[in-house]
Order: structure tokens, then sequence, then C-alpha cells
């Protein structure tokens, strides 16, 4: 998928949603793993949509 333009106020929501998502799972004792922070880092920087931020690897 390609990168998707993102405004600035966008591109904050997104890093914002991250930073809340990395301290819940912080908060329940799990670190989130280096594909985890891949994704979340793809997902700000507008490289994939939210599905496949959400999706869940097995």
């Amino acid at each position: 998928m390609p990168t998707v333009a993102l405004s600035v106020a966008e591109r904050q929501q997104r890093e914002k949603a991250v930073a809340f998502a990395r301290a819940s799972v912080g908060l329940e004792g799990f670190k989130p793993s280096a594909s985890d922070e891949d994704r979340a880092r793809r997902f700000i920087d507008g490289s994939i949509g939210l599905a496949d931020f959400l999706r869940v690897d097995h």
C-alpha cells in the first residue's frame, strides 16, 4: 500500500492513538514486539491504514 499524505492533525491523532495503545499494553504488563512497533511506525507515517494496524498476527 502506498504512503498516504496525512495532514498534520491526522498524523498527530495517529501518534496519540499509538501512544495510548503502548501505555495500555504496558499497564497490562506487556511490551510491544519489534513487529508491532514497526507496524505502529508505518501507521503513523500513513503507509498502512487502521485495519492493517489492528490486524493480529498469529
